[in-house]
């Protein structure tokens, strides 16, 4: 089951930042190894744009979390995920319609 249901606009991205420990020695060798057990990370930037009310939802539930607390959602495989978000921002479209854009960040957590 996921904790946050709504469905992101097509044009969604996908970032991934492989995180790597690496050790330089002299004449210009380099050793290079994965850091951790989970070492590709990913992160999504979505955009949401709906009714003033369907995106004061979103907004309360982000602001829920505050950047802190992680939540599931589904990812665009449609594959659960654990995410947190950072950062959003709210766009005023017109009188009835509001776009938001978040950053969803992986994290692995027990």
């Amino acid at each position: 089951m996921t904790d946050f249901t709504w469905s992101p606009q097509y044009g969604a991205q996908l970032d991934k930042t492989p995180r790597t420990r690496s050790v330089q020695f002299g004449d210009g060798y380099e050793q290079r190894r994965n850091d951790g057990l989970n070492p590709v990370l990913q992160s999504w930037t979505l955009g949401f744009q709906r009714s003033k009310t369907d995106i004061q939802q979103i907004d309360d539930f982000l602001t829920a979390k505050a950047g802190i607390t992680s939540f599931s959602w589904l990812d665009l495989n449609d594959r659960p995920v654990r995410v947190k978000c950072p950062k959003w921002s709210v766009v005023e479209v017109d009188r009835s319609v509001t776009k938001l854009t978040a950053v969803f960040e992986q994290i692995f957590e027990p």
